[in-house]
């Protein structure tokens, strides 16, 4: 009697194609989820700097004004957050085409959705 160990190269090859198979359905995803999470770590940074802002405006006493007044850069207006200790660095969105920038007329910081 044989005493047969192991897989045939027919139970490989099955094996092989129910792999590739998977994996041909997951690849095509993968590149949406990313860009998912990636505009989920954009908004969370928003608030952050919202929150920052907020903060900033509060312990300056500076409600109802332009806290930027004077600066016409919104990297400026980053570096200022982040001169003063109410951030950590300047906020870099992860999606190319998001830009963050500072509406005056509501005193937020918004995303700028460029094409």
């Amino acid at each position: 009697m044989k005493n047969n160990k192991g897989f045939t190269l027919m139970e490989v090859l099955v094996v092989i194609m129910i792999i590739a198979i998977l994996v041909a359905i997951v690849i095509p995803n993968l590149n949406s989820i990313f860009r998912y999470a990636n505009e989920k770590l954009d908004y969370a940074k928003l608030r952050n700097l919202n929150l920052a802002t907020s903060i900033y405006r509060t312990e300056k006493g500076t409600e109802g004004t332009d806290i930027f007044e004077g600066i016409n850069s919104d990297l400026l207006r980053m570096n200022k957050l982040v001169d003063e200790g109410y951030l950590d660095e300047i906020l870099i969105p992860n999606l190319i085409e998001h830009e963050f920038v500072w509406n005056i007329s509501d005193q937020v910081w918004e995303i700028e959705v460029n094409d």
